[in-house]
């Protein structure tokens, strides 16, 4: 089976862009941080969308640990958004960000 390399981001000349987008369910980051940075930087991603992210005790340090280590930006997210949290790359152009936390019940 051969695989092809997946598509860096770009910009075409028509304006339209390709994003690289990685979504990755870390678990309150209980595994090997290390690890995880790791395997995030190797896919590249423009936009990282985590579910489960640290959103107790300093899970604003270790959310921005994890960002760092990836060579990656906290756009939203963790603590404040009740465990979703979106990482970013420098190459990526962010217009705006908002947290919006849902009702418990319909």
């Amino acid at each position: 089976m051969v695989s092809e390399p997946l598509p860096n981001s770009r910009t075409e000349p028509d304006g339209s862009a390709v994003v690289r987008v990685l979504g990755y369910n870390i678990r309150s980051m209980r595994d090997d941080t290390a690890a995880l940075a790791r395997i995030i930087s190797a896919c590249a991603p423009d936009l990282v969308l985590i579910q489960e992210a640290p959103r107790f005790f300093r899970w604003r340090k270790k959310l921005a640990r994890l960002a760092r280590a990836a060579d990656l930006v906290i756009l939203s997210g963790g603590g404040s958004a009740a465990g979703p949290a979106l990482l970013c790359s420098l190459r990526a152009t962010v217009e705006r960000t908002e947290d919006v936390l849902l009702p418990l019940t319909p």
